[in-house]
């Protein structure tokens, strides 16, 4: 699977702590492989996912069945606000 990084998510994801920002680009490239062990759930009131990664949640979209694009990468009190 293909997985795209969006711009506001590169960004994101460089702002984060070095060790979160370590396991995020594990469980990204966890998700790419079909890793069946991954913590996702499908949004609410919204399109897409959510790949939780301790308290920091990757929000992402299927574009088809073999390509993703990472939307955004935070915290999870500002995860789920728009």
């Amino acid at each position: 699977m293909k997985v795209f990084i969006s711009a506001k998510a590169y960004k994101e994801l460089n702002k984060l702590p070095e060790l979160i920002r370590k396991l995020v680009i594990q469980k990204i490239e966890n998700l790419a492989q079909f890793s069946p062990n991954l913590n996702i759930k499908k949004l609410s009131g919204r399109d897409g996912l959510r790949l939780r990664v301790g308290d920091y949640r990757i929000i992402y979209k299927k574009l088809n069945h073999d390509e993703t694009i990472i939307l955004s990468v935070k915290h999870r009190k500002d995860a789920y606000r728009q």
